[in-house]
């Protein structure tokens, strides 16, 4: 990840965000500009609240990244404790697919193969 996306660790009221480094030593970001309840109502799946000004900080922070590196998407994760739900944000990067070529750099590209 680039420099500038790694936050230290702690509060960062400005972006609303929450940075902890998990028990495999990765940081985690904590999303805190986002509140999620889950909902009495059958038919409604779960209550969501924004704070507006971080989430535009946020996004203005990390849109460069998103461009970057996942089609201009962010994703975040909404996760659950035994009582209490939580949103992370996934910096998953999906790898470059690799070819037959990257397989076998060695071996030229012509017609006569058997297969």
């Amino acid at each position: 990840m680039d420099e500038k996306y790694n936050l230290a660790e702690g509060k960062h009221d400005d972006i609303g965000v929450f940075v902890k480094t998990n028990k495999n030593g990765k940081k985690k970001v904590y999303i805190n500009f986002l509140t999620v309840k889950e909902s009495p109502l059958e038919f409604v799946h779960s209550k969501v609240s924004i704070n507006v000004k971080q989430m535009k900080k946020f996004l203005e922070f990390f849109g460069d990244w998103a461009d970057k590196n996942n089609n201009g998407y962010l994703m975040w994760d909404e996760l659950k404790s035994s009582d209490k739900i939580y949103t992370a944000w996934n910096d998953y990067v999906k790898p470059p697919e690799t070819t037959g070529a990257d397989h076998m750099p060695d071996r030229e590209t012509t017609d006569d193969m058997p297969f």
